[in-house]
């Protein structure tokens, strides 16, 4: 006859040291003693329930807060964005271009924004061409050395356009860091037609931050 031996053990001090369990029945043990004291004192649930809490929100909090603090385009970020996606387009300073304008240098000037933007307004002299046909059809009949400068809201449209114009053979052809919003920024004018004015396409409002507030254009069209 086989003989069956019995474990046994002390239930009531529900203690994990005791030999008598696995490694997995100790952890159960612990738990269940856990369990077990939580319900004993209701103090101590009193005590827990606002630490808790806190605890939820806290982490709550760091789920969101991130998402919270994403800040819109900033003009170094998108400068160096642009540096790193065009290496090979030079990046001409709204300073050097007006002081180039002023002495009364010959350059092209390529406005790369939709006809929606041009129309509120552009650099006095910009031809609009938002597509390389039509930049090489406005520009075509000229020496293809002369001096190019593209531009558009903040420098990423115009230098990916700068950058087909340079593969086209326009080699002289630069984007103008900032465009026209650092242009206008910068104190610049800009024109409607042949008037000057005091307004920019803001082209859409996360955008729109990188513009000074006075020359946002508000009206159809504009600031959405």
């Amino acid at each position: 006859m086989k003989v069956i031996k019995r474990r046994t053990c002390v239930l009531p001090t529900l203690s994990s040291d005791s030999p008598c369990f696995s490694s997995t029945e100790r952890n159960m043990i612990v738990l269940s003693r856990d369990a077990l004291l939580f319900r004993m004192h209701p103090r101590l649930k009193r005590v827990l329930k606002p630490w808790l809490i806190a605890l939820w929100i806290l982490f709550w909090l760091w789920g969101i807060l991130p998402a919270c603090s994403i800040q819109g385009p900033t003009w170094g970020g998108v400068k160096a964005e642009i540096k790193n996606a065009y290496p090979l387009v030079p990046q001409l300073p709204v300073d050097e271009l007006h002081d180039r304008l002023v002495r009364g240098d010959t350059i092209i000037l390529v406005d790369a924004r939709e006809p929606k933007e041009y129309e509120v307004s552009h650099l006095k002299g910009a031809s609009q061409a938002s597509r390389l046909r039509t930049a090489a059809a406005l520009i075509g009949r000229l020496d293809l050395s002369m001096p190019i400068v593209v531009y558009c809201s903040v420098g990423i449209r115009s230098s990916a356009l700068a950058e087909r114009l340079i593969g086209a053979g326009f080699t002289n052809t630069a984007n103008l860091e900032g465009s026209i919003f650092e242009w206008g920024n910068s104190g610049y004018p800009v024109y409607r037609g042949t008037q000057p004015v005091r307004e920019i396409h803001p082209y859409d409002q996360e955008w729109a931050t990188l513009l000074n507030a006075e020359l946002r254009f508000k009206g159809q069209g504009g600031g959405e």
